[in-house]
């Protein structure tokens, strides 16, 4: 019985509209990686070749080009966010929190604060994992995902305190990998431009 297999890890999640936007920029990078390499190599292109021209007027211009390619990356994936908060807003509703209840073969998904079960998910349904600073996401598909806070998964997995930064990484990192274990995907980590190019590039081979 489902109901009935042990509970590994027990984490509450509560949204607002900073949380919405770590979401929607997750959700671009994970299922719109093409666009998002050839939009950063782009930009990376264009301030080298305006740096190495920086003398002639329109090496400035190709600076600035390229500036602006990378600080607009996620331009449509904000605006997405920004608007659902509006909505939800102006609906007077609060914003969404959850419980999520990490089981031996499956997730089980309760809407708070009326602790009513939402969804159960087996790991393998799970298409993209992805994980920042902050938090790791876990997407169904393209157009839903489930955020889990890592501050939760400190208090979840009994750390010893908030200061006990090692003890927390390691919690983190059993997380980290139960997930990965459980899914059988690997999760993609949120890092610098260059680094995210590299990295695809080394893939490609």
């Amino acid at each position: 019985m489902k109901g009935l297999t042990m509970i590994y890890y027990k984490i509450e999640m509560h949204h607002n509209e900073k949380t919405f936007e770590s979401l929607s920029r997750m959700q671009y990078d994970l299922f719109c990686a093409s666009n998002r390499i050839t939009r950063t190599i782009l930009s990376i292109l264009f301030i080298a070749g305006g740096i190495i021209n920086l003398s002639e007027w329109w090496g400035i211009l190709l600076a600035a080009y390229g500036c602006y390619l990378t600080t607009s990356t996620y331009s449509s994936a904000n605006h997405t966010a920004h608007k659902l908060a509006e909505q939800i807003k102006k609906s007077g509703m609060p914003f969404p929190a959850s419980r999520y209840e990490f089981r031996e073969n499956h997730l089980e998904v309760y809407s708070l604060p009326k602790n009513t079960r939402e969804s159960t998910l087996a790991y393998n349904e799970f298409e993209k994992l992805g994980e920042d600073r902050d938090y790791f996401y876990l997407f169904r598909d393209s157009y839903g995902g489930y955020m889990v806070p890592k501050k939760g998964i400190d208090a979840s997995a009994g750390s010893r305190s908030n200061s006990d930064e090692s003890q927390n990484l390691k919690s983190i990192g059993a997380f980290r990998e139960f997930l990965e274990n459980k899914s059988g995907k690997r999760i993609y980590r949120k890092t610098i431009p260059l680094v995210r190019v590299m990295q695809a590039l080394k893939k490609k081979r």
